[in-house]
């Protein structure tokens, strides 16, 4: 019988085994390592957009720009999974409807919502951070 921490660890696996061969591994380990500490101090909502304006917008091209992107698709996509909002390219916050986890939050969620994003995203980062120390090997790089 799989429960929700099967779940997480079996998401946190396949996401960290796409990536670990790539040049920006070691950047992506490292922001998914500070990731709590920075949801902590800041709030969900200013960790991810954080990360967007890191990414430039999703479509940035240098390595630590992609280790941020990845971050925050690998977040958007388990809130996704999760049940927490639809994806949709027109925020409709009455069908539960957003184009990413970020405008979901922003614009859609009530402060009950945020708390229970916040908790499910900070147990997501403890299995992407297990599976990045043991999978990645590269130096890590950071900013």
């Amino acid at each position: 019988m799989r429960n929700i921490e099967h779940e997480r660890g079996a998401f946190a696996h396949e996401r960290i085994s796409r990536i670990r061969n790539e040049s920006w591994a070691g950047d992506y380990k490292s922001y998914v390592k500070r990731a709590p500490a920075m949801i902590l101090t800041n709030g969900l909502a200013q960790a991810l957009s954080f990360y967007y304006s890191k990414s430039k917008g999703l479509k940035g091209t240098k390595d630590t720009e992609r280790a941020y992107t990845r971050l925050f698709e690998d977040i958007d996509t388990w809130m996704i999974e999760r049940g927490y909002y639809t994806k949709n390219d027109r925020r409709n916050c009455q069908e539960n409807t957003a184009p990413n986890v970020l405008e979901w939050l922003v614009h859609c969620a009530s402060d009950i919502e945020v708390y229970r994003a916040t908790m499910e995203v900070l147990a997501l980062l403890n299995w992407m951070k297990r599976f990045a120390d043991a999978m990645i090997e590269k130096q890590e790089t950071g900013e």
